[in-house]
């Protein structure tokens, strides 16, 4: 229809014809437009789930952790540091971009005390493979960041995920380590 009446103006030769044919020209594309887009949504949705909320090194590193740890801790996978941390009395004004890092990062374990709930330590994957300076950075500013909170770290290598006794024995010498730097630091 756009064309008959692009045709028809441009053959009349009549700007009047041409002015009032606009419009509807726009009309027809703008509907057409509409009509795609909702083809579009219904073929297409804009979120899909995810095939597995673990893949095999967390899924292996998970079980190891729940083996070790006992029923006196509980473990959490894929944490929003949100949920471990807090700014102390104001920071979040004075610093929004460290406010904005705690909400936008996580960690891949947490592990807290079963009955309280009380984060004690957080279990970071490492991808041994990615020896980048800016990855190495990261993990720099995250392993700070939850050292100043309090936080024990264990990292672990993403590459060779560790059975349970090598994560026990980890999980034991990185809370004795823990434990001993709280106390220097008091």
């Amino acid at each position: 229809m756009q064309t008959v009446l692009i045709i028809l103006a441009a053959v009349s030769g009549s700007v009047v014809i041409g002015a009032l044919a606009w419009p509807l020209i726009m009309r027809c594309r703008l509907s057409n437009l509409k009509l795609e887009r909702l083809k579009t949504k219904q073929t297409q949705p804009r979120y899909g789930k995810i095939d597995r909320f673990l893949d095999a090194a967390e899924i292996q590193t998970l079980e190891s952790l729940k083996q070790c740890i006992g029923k006196d801790m509980s473990v959490y996978p894929k944490v929003r540091l949100a949920s471990l941390l807090k700014l102390t009395e104001g920071k979040e004004t004075v610093n929004p971009q460290l406010a904005a890092y705690v909400r936008q990062h996580a960690v891949d374990f947490a592990v807290c005390d079963a009955s309280t709930q009380k984060p004690i330590l957080v279990v970071l994957l490492r991808n041994t493979l990615d020896q980048s300076e800016k990855t190495q950075l990261e993990r720099a500013q995250l392993e700070e960041v939850l050292g100043d909170a309090g936080l024990a770290v264990l990292p672990i290598s993403r590459q060779q995920a560790p059975n349970s006794v090598q994560i026990a024995q980890s999980l034991q010498s990185a809370l004795a380590a823990f434990v001993k730097q709280q106390a220097n630091a008091a």
